[in-house]
């Protein structure tokens, strides 16, 4: 941990394993990532939970950077209010570097559905905070999921958009 006095006075240096409760990670990441488009989208998410992981910060508090390295989200679950159902993580990493997030070998449960891996990144450097899936196993219920689909925002906008 580094803070700066004198001629370093905007030195700002924050290093440090974290132990924390992943209900207070949106907040958090709310606080600290000058984006309003993932603030629009973080209000969206809620969890319960413990995890370890690396927190970074620094290194001139006038414009500093984020890091949050995470890698293994197991026995948390998450809230997201696009998806009816929590996401039960069962394994997997997840980082959050500046204005990208991405996740690594995720695995677990999502109301009927397993999901066995899935990895891939967003970024909110733009207002379309582009989402890339860049790999997914699961098993799906199809008559639940055929049933969910077009109830969901997302949906209309991939087809008629």
């Amino acid at each position: 941990f580094l803070i700066g006095l004198g001629k370093e006075k905007w030195a700002l240096k924050v290093d440090v394993d974290i132990d924390a409760d992943v209900s207070e990670l949106p907040g958090t990441l709310h606080h600290l990532i000058d984006s309003q488009t993932f603030k629009n989208e973080i209000v969206k998410f809620s969890s319960t939970g413990r995890t370890k992981g690396h927190l970074s910060i620094g290194d001139d508090i006038r414009d500093f950077s984020v890091k949050v390295d995470i890698p293994d989200v197991a026995n948390t679950m998450v809230y997201y209010d696009r998806i009816p159902w929590p996401f039960h993580l069962q394994g997997g990493s997840f980082h959050v570097v500046n204005s990208q997030a991405s996740w690594n070998r995720v695995n677990g449960k999502i109301g009927p559905h397993i999901i066995t891996e899935t990895s891939g990144k967003t970024s909110w450097e733009d207002d379309s905070a582009p989402t890339d899936i860049l790999s997914l196993a699961a098993i799906i219920d199809s008559k639940i999921f055929l049933q969910e689909l077009p109830m969901r925002e997302f949906t209309n906008r991939l087809i008629w958009d």
